[in-house]
């Protein structure tokens, strides 16, 4: 029945009601290994057939919440739209935690096999019968992390039975809440063809993303995911480069950090004092570490990154692999010469708590400022990188202030980041586990995409919810969840501190 108007209940209490029996902050203590060659088309674990998303070229689109979006749009996508498809042959999803319920009732029964590839203890096994014949069909690649490391990975690589293939990067794990509760993105490759030969001239996004997956070291990998693709025409993603970090390469390549920089040398997109007038590099992350160092407190973004970026620190460094360190006081003198302007988007307390959903949509926003006040205050106060959404394009639009959970680094010739130098989408926080740095090497797995200019960039704010420019073509155009420009934090704003 429902509820009479004075009685309906608000965002926060009908999420409340729906998961309140649930506890996702903890993954799975099971691991689920299977190695089955059954081939049975049971019954569809989708309860509907969907569409294959039809892409001419690559794109992004806003994960489809079921809390906040009544109303469709072409600008959202769903979990069920990348899985459900009747066509898909087989699928291969690289993640942080699989809820294998939610995830398995959005896979079509109809698929042959299923391919998980995750870090030992994260996978909530299935409580339900029905998605037992979907069971027999999946084989989980295991990965052992050790301590403060992680399987950080979030990729979708999809293969359908007319021999197309498609790549999905998700920006959230494969869990309910996570799904829902704190916004997501995704970035869509083009419908990609099988060649009747091996691909002899592979782009750089390609070989990109086979080093990365011979990176594993796994027979079931090479053999029915890396092999294949080498089939592949990537010629639609030219262009554009497949970045990743992986703790070590067997031949000792560029990962993280240093091969972001790398290919961004290699598409002269690294600036330097004569390039550019003015150059604004932004950072929207869910997750920052503290201080890179205890004697001088300073960030990897505005320490190392940006430097990098911008022709401060010289890439590649010499002989001997010494990296220059700059003082913070020096950076802030260079930074105002050359008119840098760092930008480091991360949600407010009060951005949290005027959410739809309150703080129910917070446990995925870490940084735990108060152990690192020096840290802090450079950030906030000496450096004031901190920028929010602005509150009057998100009032009165169904996700508000909910933060973002993607993570977006780009670089502007202009504050209003219309049109970018570059950008970067990737599973990677702004920490050094993530990307390592020039003379360290990371320590998770991570992918993503980096996307050379010039390109246009625009706000799902607008693309979603707006009046002028909604629904419009966003094809091979970086689009972002949160509202541009950016406006600063106001003097009594503080990041949010889960702690």
């Amino acid at each position: 029945m429902q509820a009479s108007p004075k009685h309906k209940c608000s965002a926060r209490e009908a999420v409340a009601r729906r998961w309140r029996d649930r506890d996702y902050s903890k993954p799975g203590r099971e691991v689920i290994v299977i190695d089955s060659e059954s081939e049975s088309d049971n019954e569809s674990a989708a309860e509907t057939d969907v569409e294959q998303p039809v892409v001419d070229g690559w794109c992004f689109k806003l994960l489809r919440s079921s809390i906040y979006d009544a109303r469709d749009s072409a600008h959202l996508i769903g979990t069920g739209d990348i899985l459900g498809d009747p066509n898909l042959e087989s699928t291969v999803l690289f993640s942080f935690q699989f809820e294998l319920d939610s995830l398995f009732a959005s896979i079509h029964g109809g698929v042959r096999s299923v391919t998980l590839v995750a870090q030992v203890g994260t996978i909530q096994p299935i409580t339900e019968r029905r998605l037992v014949p979907l069971m027999n069909k999946t084989r989980v690649v295991e990965i052992k992390m050790p301590p403060y490391s992680c399987h950080h990975s979030k990729l979708i690589i999809n293969r359908y039975k007319n021999g197309t293939w498609q790549l999905f990067m998700p920006s959230n794990n494969f869990t309910t809440a996570e799904e829902n509760l704190p916004q997501q993105v995704c970035w869509i490759s083009p419908v990609l063809h099988q060649r009747d030969t091996r691909n002899a001239n592979q782009n750089s996004f390609q070989t990109g993303l086979l080093v990365y997956l011979d990176a594993y070291r796994d027979r079931h990998l090479t053999s029915n995911v890396k092999m294949p693709l080498e089939m592949v025409d990537f010629a639609p993603l030219a262009g554009l480069e497949f970045i990743s970090s992986v703790p070590s390469y067997k031949d000792k390549r560029p990962t993280g950090l240093r091969s972001l920089v790398e290919k961004l040398a290699s598409h002269n997109a690294l600036t330097s004092e004569s390039l550019l007038e003015e150059e604004h590099i932004l950072c929207q992350t869910s997750s920052m570490m503290n201080s890179t160092s205890k004697a001088n407190p300073g960030n990897i973004l505005t320490h190392t990154m940006i430097p990098l970026f911008t022709g401060i620190t010289p890439y590649p460094a010499d002989t001997k692999g010494t990296v220059p360190r700059h003082s913070t006081e020096e950076l802030l003198q260079i930074y105002k010469r050359r008119h840098i302007t760092p930008y480091l988007i991360f949600p407010t307390v009060d951005e949290i708590r005027s959410a739809p959903t309150g703080e129910m949509c917070a446990g995925w926003f870490n940084f735990n400022w108060a152990r690192d006040l020096a840290h802090y205050a450079a950030l906030r106060d000496t450096f004031r990188v901190f920028y929010k959404q602005d509150p009057n394009k998100v009032r009165g639009t169904p996700r508000a202030t909910t933060p973002a959970h993607s993570k977006f680094y780009m670089s502007s010739p202009t504050n209003d980041f219309s049109n970018l130098n570059w950008c970067c989408y990737t599973s990677s926080n702004l920490g050094v586990n993530a990307w390592g740095t020039l003379t360290r090497q990371p320590r998770n797995y991570e992918v993503g995409i980096l996307i050379p200019g010039p390109v246009k960039c625009r706000s799902f704010i607008d693309t979603v919810y707006g009046n002028t420019v909604r629904n419009c073509d966003t094809t091979n155009e970086v689009t972002v969840p949160f509202t541009l420009p950016p406006v600063p934090y106001t003097p009594g704003d503080d990041c949010y501190n889960r702690a």
